[in-house]
């Protein structure tokens, strides 16, 4: 009460302006999250937690995610859920309509989307705020002769556009730049709504470098302001741990059993690899290889990726879609897998739980030597 009293300027004395302030925001804070949870709805789908476009993501193939569930025919209870490379986080969301877990693990080693997700989780109204700070500023640069067709003309781009491109290069600039805070990820939503179809690209220094898309929409923050409210009370009523690791050490350091894994890593066979620093999927073996751990050591394993009959046969059950292409100019695969394996009837080796390695021991020679016994019979 007194607190309250000071907070609302009733009483004088007892706290500076300082503390007063931290107060009033702490305040808040804790008041608008308050909100943001009760505004959060108790059903997660890929589409009320939608914060943008991006590459890879299997926001229109939820059907494929029901189908491939149904070969298991029930509801799956376990202790922890992984998501390997996270994304937008919306195979998550299908797969938690046939998933439930103790614990949510969501790894990216995309530093700038664990960062987005960690903010989310802490401060979802500050986010927001900032976001439409700067929707609003490049809105309001927008002319009007440029709002007539989605995306500028020619001319408009040489011209009236131009600051709204200057906008977007600066925003690229500074999330090149400075630390993984409350602005850099309001930066990162912001570049992502206004980047070439949501593709990420960064350069051998780790830098975004995906170029601007040149739209004149005019960005839906009421939807964003919807999804990032979910995804605050998802964080918020689940146990959610966030993770920036490759992902071979991921699975190395979440080596719980009772484990569903899903994996969506960069394609095989193609260009848009993974960042610096980590193993490149371009080739199937890296693929195989990850299957292949995670098929010995979690119960459940889930995987995406290019179409490849060698793929095909680490899964028990697997569906394939077409995800259509970037642009019309592209030569790449079109056709997917999604592959499903359940480990639950498949015990681990005694000589992996022992640590054995048998290729330095030769067979223990059990067999009784007759010449001795007969040796030891005539000295009695």
């Amino acid at each position: 009460m007194l607190l309250e009293e000071h907070l609302n300027g009733h009483l004088e004395g007892g706290l500076n302006k300082q503390s007063l302030t931290k107060l009033r925001r702490a305040k808040m804070k804790k008041t608008v999250n308050k909100e943001a949870m009760e505004l959060g709805t108790q059903e997660f789908t890929a589409q009320n937690t939608k914060l943008f476009t991006y590459t890879g993501s299997k926001f229109r193939f939820k059907k494929k995610f029901d189908e491939l569930h149904a070969t298991l025919g029930q509801k799956i209870k376990v202790k922890a859920y992984i998501e390997g490379f996270a994304g937008t986080l919306a195979s998550l969301f299908h797969n938690l309509t046939h998933v439930e877990a103790q614990k949510y693990v969501i790894n990216d080693f995309n530093k700038r989307i664990i960062n987005l997700y960690k903010h989310i989780k802490a401060s979802p109204d500050q986010l927001f705020r900032k976001l439409e700070a700067l929707e609003n500023e490049f809105q309001r640069i927008i002319p009007e002769e440029a709002r007539i067709n989605r995306y500028a003309s020619t001319e408009a781009k040489k011209g009236s556009f131009k600051n709204n491109h200057a906008f977007y290069q600066e925003a690229v600039t500074l999330l090149n730049t400075i630390p993984l805070d409350i602005n850099h990820a309001a930066l990162m939503l912001f570049v992502m709504q206004h980047n070439y179809r949501g593709l990420y690209q960064e350069n051998s220094k780790g830098e975004f470098t995906t170029h601007f898309n040149w739209e004149t929409k005019r960005t839906n923050t009421n939807k964003i302001k919807e999804s990032l409210f979910n995804l605050h009370h998802f964080f918020n009523t689940h146990e959610v741990v966030f993770e920036n690791m490759d992902v071979f050490e991921l699975v190395q350091k979440y080596d719980e059993r009772d484990t569903f894994i899903y994996l969506d890593p960069p394609y095989a066979k193609s260009k848009i690899q993974y960042h610096k620093g980590t193993r490149s999927f371009i080739y199937t073996d890296t693929h195989e290889e990850l299957i292949e751990i995670c098929n010995k050591q979690y119960n459940y394993v889930m995987y995406s990726n290019n179409f490849d009959e060698t793929l095909c046969r680490h899964f028990e059950a697997h569906t394939s879609f077409e995800r259509g292409k970037i642009n019309g100019q592209s030569k790449l695969p079109t056709k997917e897998i999604l592959g499903i394996k359940c480990n639950l009837g498949v015990y681990t080796p005694i000589v992996e739980i022992l640590e054995i390695d048998t290729t330095s021991y030769a067979p223990i020679n059990n067999t009784i030597d007759k010449s001795s016994l007969a040796t030891q019979s005539h000295v009695a």
